[in-house]
């Protein structure tokens, strides 16, 4: 399993919450651990890409959050992982003299 960054993570978060969802949910669905999720939601909000619904008992992606997620499901798909098999048959060994 790959390991997973922080604009991924952020990716995901705003994915989930196209509908208002608890912090727990989050925190359950996206695998994240209690502190993580804090983080994440705090950054989320005050870059206005998350908002807070029921007195903060929910969250919300944003129209900037929305954003932020095409932008970034674009980048994926410019940058598409290449095998590392592949890479290594395209390539010649190195040569020590």
């Amino acid at each position: 399993m790959a390991r997973r960054v922080g604009f991924g993570i952020m990716a995901e978060i705003i994915d989930f919450c196209q509908q208002p969802r608890s912090q727990t949910r989050i925190m359950y669905c996206i695998n994240l651990s209690y502190t993580a999720v804090r983080k994440y939601l705090e950054y989320l909000m005050s870059t206005n890409m998350l908002e807070a619904y029921y007195g903060a008992k929910a969250y919300k992606a944003t129209e900037k959050g929305a954003m932020f997620l095409e932008k970034w499901n674009e980048l994926n798909d410019f940058i598409e992982p290449i095998p590392s098999s592949s890479i290594r048959s395209q390539v010649a060994p190195l040569q020590l003299a």
